[in-house]
């Protein structure tokens, strides 16, 4: 199996192709994919700032080619993504599909989206546009990256270098934060969103009348 390596922390020049890396073995409850996409969340790891030495890999999505004897549900074949991380099962994180589903997002709503540009806000654009029907979706980002967030299906892209999110006029059925945001912000972020807020950031859901 060809694969990009690493064994040592740093930039992109510590990463190693190789051509003879071995496929992994399948346990009896276990199932083998074929990565087609992953995270990029793999680049911090790279460079040490999640402080853990591991085998690369977190969310990834994939097909399946081989499945282990216990395994029901899943065949060689079927497209499948996940959390692939050493603790997914110990502590599983809340990701961009769940989060619109906290949130009660459906068909016709409007959403506006923080950190649209990192891993978890351009899924949920995507994911907003074309599987759960949003009517319209606003995304937010510095200018180099507007176009970016036109491509991945926002209807509009706010610049936030030039202006604040905090003043905009129109309300949104739900917005979702993808970053940590202080409690101001907060309180901001319930004056856009139409009649209450819901909370989907990973976080319980919260309703709060406006």
């Amino acid at each position: 199996m060809k694969a990009w390596v690493y064994d040592e922390y740093g930039g992109v020049d510590v990463l190693k192709f190789a051509s003879d890396v071995i496929v992994p073995s399948v346990a009896d409850d276990h199932v083998l994919a074929k990565v087609v996409a992953a995270a990029p969340v793999d680049f911090k790891r790279r460079l040490g700032v999640l402080n853990v030495w591991t085998v690369p890999g977190y969310d990834v999505a994939g097909v399946v080619v081989k499945v282990g004897k216990q395994v029901k549900g899943l065949k060689v074949g079927d497209e499948v993504y996940g959390d692939i991380s050493e603790k997914a099962l110990d502590c599983p994180k809340q990701s961009a599909y769940e989060g619109l589903q906290r949130a009660d997002f459906s068909e016709g709503k409007s959403l506006l989206v923080l950190n649209c540009v990192a891993g978890v806000g351009s899924l949920v654009i995507q994911l907003s546009k074309q599987v759960f029907g949003a009517r319209k979706v606003a995304a937010i980002s510095s200018t180099p990256k507007l176009e970016l967030l036109k491509c991945l299906g926002a209807d509009v892209a706010i610049d936030y270098t030039k202006e604040n999110f905090e003043e905009q006029p129109n309300k949104y059925d739900v917005v979702y934060e993808a970053i940590d945001l202080t409690v101001e912000s907060e309180m901001i972020i319930i004056l856009l969103v139409r009649g209450k807020r819901r909370k989907s950031n990973g976080g319980p859901v919260k309703d709060v009348e406006v």
